[in-house]
C-alpha cells in the first residue's frame, strides 16, 4: 500500500468519519471502496457479478398477493 495525503472539505470529514463509524471501518477503507467504485475495479479475490447472473439463484413460490400471510401470518 501506499501512503496519501488527502485534504476533505468540512462536510466531507464530517460525512466520512460517520460513515466509517457506522459502518465500522476505517476511512481509509471507505476511501479505498470509493476509489474502486470510480475506476470501476473490484479487489482481488472478488467476483464482480452483474444482477442478471443472480436470476434462479433463488426459488420462491410466493407471489405478491401474498405478503400479508407471509408478513403477519395472516390467512385470507
Amino acid at each position: 500500500m501506499h501512503r496519501t495525503q488527502l485534504l476533505f472539505e468540512e462536510r466531507q470529514y464530517r460525512e466520512l468519519s460517520a460513515r466509517a463509524r457506522r459502518e465500522h471501518k476505517s476511512m481509509s477503507e471507505l476511501v479505498r471502496q470509493a476509489v474502486d467504485g470510480f475506476m470501476g475495479t473490484v479487489k482481488p479475490g472478488t467476483k464482480k457479478r452483474r444482477i442478471g447472473e443472480l436470476r434462479g439463484l433463488f426459488s420462491d413460490t410466493a407471489s405478491g398477493l401474498d405478503h400479508d400471510s407471509i408478513l403477519y401470518g395472516e390467512s385470507k
